[in-house]
C-alpha cells in the first residue's frame, strides 16, 4: 500500500519503497539525533531564547556502518512560532512537495492555497534557523558535551518551539551508490 500527497509523490514512494527492498531492507544510515533536555530552552537576561542540546563524542566521531568513515557534518536548529499564521500551501513549499492535479479523473478537489491559515504549534511548520557545521563547533561548544545555540530574533508574548537535528555529509558506498547528506530523524506531523 502507498499514499503520497498527490501522483508524483505517490510513485516517488513507490520508486522509494522499491529501492529499499533492492537494498534488502538495509538503508542509509542517518546520524544519532542530538537530545534537548527539559531544561533546555530557556530564556536569558536580554530576553533571547537558548537552546542547549547534548551529543557526545562517541556520536561525532561514530564509523558509518555503510561508508566505512565518520561522516558528522554539524547541527541545523528548527524553529517554529505562533506568528505569523500559515494555511496548507505554506506548508507544502517548505516541505517542497505540491499538489497534483488530477487528470482523467475530474478536476483535484481542494486549493491548498485557499485554505484557512492556522496557528504553527509543537507539530510546526518548522523552519531552518542556523546550520553550523562541524568547523565551527568550537564557537557553541559548552566544553561538557553540551551545546548551546542563541535565538536574537524573538519576540515578548510569543510561544516558540525548537528541534536541533545532527547532519553527515554526503557520499558513496558500496550498496547505496551517490547518498546525499542525511537528517537525524525528527517526528513531527503537521495539521493539514
Amino acid at each position: 500500500v502507498l499514499a503520497g500527497a498527490g501522483l508524483t509523490n505517490t510513485q516517488q514512494a513507490a520508486a522509494n519503497a522499491r529501492k529499499a527492498y533492492d537494498w534488502n531492507w538495509n538503508l542509509p544510515k542517518p546520524p544519532a539525533a542530538p537530545q534537548i533536555a527539559s531544561d533546555g530552552v530557556t530564556t536569558n537576561a536580554l530576553g533571547q531564547v537558548e537552546v542547549t542540546w547534548s551529543y557526545s563524542d562517541g556520536k561525532m566521531n561514530a564509523v558509518d556502518p555503510d561508508k566505512g568513515v565518520a561522516d558528522f557534518a554539524g547541527f541545523r536548529v528548527y524553529k517554529a512560532s505562533a506568528a505569523p499564521r500559515v494555511n496548507s500551501s505554506d506548508i507544502m513549499t517548505a516541505e517542497g512537495v505540491s499538489a497534483d492535479n488530477l487528470s482523467g479523473g475530474g478536476p483535484m478537489v481542494g486549493d491548498p492555497s485557499s485554505a484557512g491559515k492556522f496557528t504553527s504549534s509543537s507539530t510546526g511548520p518548522y523552519t531552518l534557523e542556523k546550520d553550523i557545521s562541524s568547523a565551527d563547533l568550537s564557537t557553541y561548544s559548552n566544553g561538557d558535551g553540551t551545546y548551546t545555540w542563541t535565538d536574537e530574533n524573538v519576540a515578548m508574548g510569543l510561544i516558540y518551539w525548537y528541534y536541533v537535528a545532527a547532519y553527515d555529509e554526503a557520499g558513496t558506498d558500496p550498496v547505496h551508490g551517490s547518498v546525499p547528506s542525511l537528517e537525524s530523524y525528527y517526528t513531527m506531523c503537521y495539521p493539514m
